[in-house]
């Protein structure tokens, strides 16, 4: 119950600054992928493509930070780019861990929550990384020739199941 109380307030405080009547902008979130100009109070096809798409919520270990994906799109560009982020479960600014251009999917913590796992296509195709929960120290963890789609680590820490 704690969860999805934790996760209704987390979808709150992005929905709310993610909501401006003048444009949109995401102020502590992220960086606009584009801004766009509201004129009215009416939402438009526009208006909910610039938001941006919450996933893959999942709590440290220590029960201390959150880190959870979201996904910008350009309607421009006609893509999308997902990012990490990390926000204390206490409140407070959610920090951009990422911010590339390759996109970063799947974010989980190792069970010892010294690094956090994700996927990134950023050295073509879809393989594991692993960075610290700052961001920093960014490595390649897998090198598979058709790439990946998803991982577990094992509660150990001595397996790693892709």
């Amino acid at each position: 119950m704690k969860k999805i109380q934790l996760l209704a307030g987390i979808f709150f405080i992005f929905t709310l600054f993610s909501c401006n009547s003048e444009k949109t902008q995401y102020t502590e979130i992220g960086n606009p992928v584009d801004e766009i100009q509201i004129s009215s109070e009416i939402m438009t096809p526009e208006v909910l493509w610039s938001f941006g798409r919450l996933s893959g919520v999942e709590i440290s270990p220590d029960n201390t930070n959150i880190v959870f994906g979201v996904s910008f799109y350009s309607m421009e560009k006609n893509r999308g780019n997902r990012e990490i982020f990390i926000l204390p479960v206490e409140g407070g600014k959610a920090q951009n861990i990422t911010n590339t251009e390759s996109g970063e999917y799947s974010a989980q913590w190792r069970p010892n929550g010294k690094k956090i796992g994700f996927l990134s296509a950023e050295d073509g195709g879809l393989q594991l990384w692993e960075m610290n929960p700052d961001g920093t120290k960014r490595i390649q963890i897998s090198n598979i020739e058709s790439g990946i789609n998803g991982f577990k680590y094992s509660p150990d820490q001595s397996k790693l199941f892709t």
